[in-house]
């Protein structure tokens, strides 16, 4: 059976990586006295604007609104052309932007603890013969790095990452971040995007490579930062998308991993939607989740697949299975 996984926030959320709810929470536990002037000139634009002088991240986390409306902020700054004060001025809330990104950068790098779970579901995957499709919303690196572990003593390229709108059988693994990576980096020049085994998209205003291609250079991290304005004008990044359309055209199973389906990924919905309609293959959606989610996550699947597609909700969370490869398993249908 054709089948494409997507992971949202909630299936690295096991390994340390922090959540929208909790991210400014965390960002100031590990990063409130971070020597970097991007990072200190983001915190204090946060306190300036909002008015607020947490002492501890609990404070934090009360006090300033989550990532989302505070990268929303700014975008929406940015693209009206609008100053926020006499100091913060537009040109100034691009660097604020900036600091925004290596903030983001440097706390899911830092929270992450493990990647246990994700290893064991690679290493699952690893097993089969056929082609793999993976959609990822998140930055972090588990799941390359655990693809990457499946192939210790290779030396050639084991990740397709769709930069050229095609999936592949070789490598087998298609990892299609389509939010972008945390060990991307980006040459403005050419477009061409350069991957690297660890995250570097904190260290790129400070630290780059030369690209080859237009000897510009690999200076901008690969990131659609959490926000209502989200901006796809990356090409290598577009065709990243195009490359999950067609995986999602093919599917017959879609495994949701620790996503909500959020009113505000519209252009995920536009995205599974549009796909899916093109062959009309799809099967059965399974979600995997808490029990806590269960009703409502139910609801909202429910009404953005067609009443043909079996729903099935599994309730033990991310643990690192591939069992729902198998039959669809009916003791977990919700539909």
């Amino acid at each position: 059976m054709q089948t494409v996984y997507i992971f949202g926030a909630g299936a690295s959320y096991p390994e340390g990586a922090p959540l929208i709810s909790n991210f400014i929470e965390k960002s100031f536990e590990m990063l409130e006295n971070d020597p970097s002037e991007e990072i200190q000139n983001t915190w204090k634009f946060l306190r300036d604007y909002f008015g607020k002088d947490p002492k501890t991240s609990q404070e934090a986390r009360d006090q300033f609104p989550t990532i989302d409306e505070i990268v929303t902020i700014v975008d929406y700054a940015i693209s009206n052309n609008i100053s926020f004060s006499a100091y913060h001025t537009t040109s100034k809330l691009v660097d604020i932007k900036r600091g925004l990104v290596n903030l983001i950068s440097a706390t899911i790098t830092k929270c992450i603890n493990s990647n246990r779970v994700h290893l064991q579901f690679a290493k699952e995957l690893y097993k089969k013969k056929s082609q793999i499709n993976i959609i990822s919303l998140n930055y972090d690196t588990l799941l390359d790095e655990s693809i990457r572990e499946c192939y210790k003593s290779s030396e050639k390229e084991v990740i397709n990452y769709g930069f050229n709108s095609s999936l592949t059988s070789h490598p087998k693994f298609n990892l299609l971040k389509i939010h972008g990576s945390l060990n991307w980096a980006l040459c403005p020049f050419c477009q061409n995007i350069r991957t690297y085994k660890n995250p570097v998209a904190h260290l790129l205003y400070r630290e780059y490579d030369k690209c080859p291609i237009c000897s510009g250079a690999y200076s901008e991290p690969v990131l659609i930062t959490p926000t209502l304005l989200k901006s796809y004008n990356i090409q290598r990044l577009n065709n990243v998308w195009l490359a999950a359309s067609e995986a999602l055209s093919k599917a017959e199973r879609i495994v949701f991993i620790g996503y909500s389906l959020a009113l505000s990924d519209y252009p995920i919905i536009n995205l599974i939607k549009s796909a899916v309609s093109q062959r009309s293959v799809l099967e059965d959606v399974i979600i995997v989740g808490i029990n806590a989610d269960k009703e409502l996550l139910g609801k909202r699947y429910s009404k953005i697949f067609n009443n043909r597609i079996k729903i099935a909700f599994d309730d033990n969370g991310f643990t690192g299975q591939t069992h729902w490869n198998s039959l669809f398993p009916k003791g977990l249908s919700i539909r």
